[in-house]
Formats: structure tokens, C-alpha cells, sequence
């Protein structure tokens, strides 16, 4: 099967004919998926980088003090993994629409992207939902002093215990770079990052429809 390449979502709706992007969405073994169980994975975020035009000019002294930056906001500011309520969210659409359940099994601790190794540790059920956050930005507009975008990149893959073969896959990243009007850092940070997390809120929310019509076939909401 043809890997998945990322789509790129800045600022256009959500349809499941508007977005041109390549993806491989699950095939018709999802009409046998009624009482199939699914466990999902449990992944260590990814680092979220925090730039300055300052940093950016230090070349990888830079990228390590973005990304001391960033653990700083997310720790201070707690500020969540959207990881863990993408899972849930793409594990009770796939209940309702197809009667899929939840393995008894504990989440997938594990830092492996390769999907037969994944399949192994995802012994004794069927299906394995694995989702992850694969990167996240705080990052001053070039072209526009002062101002801040934000971006967050996620991945959704499913894949079939027994065989080790991969069902469906899709990277989702969005980013608010082309936004007209950006703000400030200060404004992204001010009381305990409420902007910030509202963002990275409607982010993931975002590649969530994305997953669920992409992905898992699901009619968009």
C-alpha cells in the first residue's frame, strides 16, 4: 500500500471533496469490523519548538533553546497532548459507525513507527488505532514584526493486528502562518496561554474531522 504523504490544512473548510490531499482511508474490511476490538497507543508528545527571531538565528544553538522554550510553556502553561483526546474521539466514531470496542488491553507504550512491530505489541485484539502528535511550533511571522503563528502536525494510522498491515494513514498539519491577523506573543501566552491553547484546540479539533472522513470514511460533521 502507498504511504500516506501530509496534508497540509492552513485555513480551507473541511469537505471531503475540497481537500486534494493524498491519503490512505480504510478499505471495505470495514464492514467486518462489527465486534472487532481496537487498542490504541499511547505516545510521548513530540516537542513543541518555541521560536524568536533571535533563536532563529542561532542555527542548532537556536533549536535547542526553542525547544527548552517550548517544554517550559507546555509544563508552565499545561498545556495538553492532543494525542490522548484524539484517540478517544476516533475510537468512539469508529464504535457508533462501525461496532468496533475497546480492547481489554493497557494503551501502547512505544516509540516504534514500524507497523508489524506495532501489530506485536498490539497482541490480543484486532485492530490497532495509533495516533500521535508529531510536531507543534510557536514561531514569529518573518515578514511581520511581533507577530506569532502557530502550527500542529499529528498523524492517524490503523492497523490490522494479525497481519501487521497497514489500513489507513493520514498527517494533518495546520498551521495559523496565513492567518490576516496574527498576535502577539505576548498575547498567545498572556494568562496561563488561554490564546495559545485555544488554538492548538482548534487544531487538533480540525484534523480530527480530518481523520474521522479521511481515515476512517465517516461522513463529514
Amino acid at each position: 500500500m502507498k504511504r500516506a504523504v501530509v496534508a497540509l490544512l492552513v485555513a480551507a473548510p473541511l469537505t471531503v471533496c475540497a481537500d486534494p490531499f493524498k491519503v490512505q482511508p480504510v478499505g471495505d474490511e470495514v464492514s467486518d469490523w462489527a465486534g472487532k476490538t481496537v487498542v490504541v497507543t499511547a505516545r510521548p508528545r513530540a516537542r513543541f519548538m518555541s521560536y524568536s527571531r533571535g533563536k532563529m538565528a542561532f542555527g542548532l544553538l537556536g533549536i535547542a533553546a526553542a525547544a527548552a522554550e517550548g517544554k517550559h510553556i507546555i509544563e508552565h502553561d499545561g498545556i495538553e497532548n492532543p494525542a490522548h483526546r484524539l484517540t478517544n474521539a476516533l475510537l468512539e466514531a469508529a464504535h457508533d459507525r462501525y461496532g468496533v470496542g475497546a480492547a481489554p488491553l493497557a494503551p501502547l507504550s512505544l516509540d516504534s513507527d514500524d507497523a508489524a512491530t506495532i501489530a506485536r505489541a498490539g497482541h490480543g485484539a484486532d485492530l490497532v488505532f495509533d495516533v500521535r502528535q508529531t510536531g507543534g511550533s510557536l514561531e514569529p511571522l518573518l515578514t511581520q514584526a511581533g507577530r506569532y503563528f502557530v502550527t500542529s502536525e499529528l498523524r492517524f494510522r490503523v492497523i490490522d493486528v494479525a497481519s501487521g498491515h497497514l489500513l489507513g494513514d493520514a498527517s494533518c498539519v495546520r498551521t495559523t502562518q496565513l492567518d490576516p491577523d496574527l498576535p502577539t506573543r505576548d498575547d498567545l501566552l498572556a494568562d496561563h496561554a488561554a490564546h495559545l491553547k485555544a488554538i492548538l484546540g482548534a487544531q487538533r479539533d480540525f484534523c480530527l474531522e480530518f481523520f474521522k472522513v479521511q481515515v476512517l470514511r465517516l461522513p463529514a460533521s
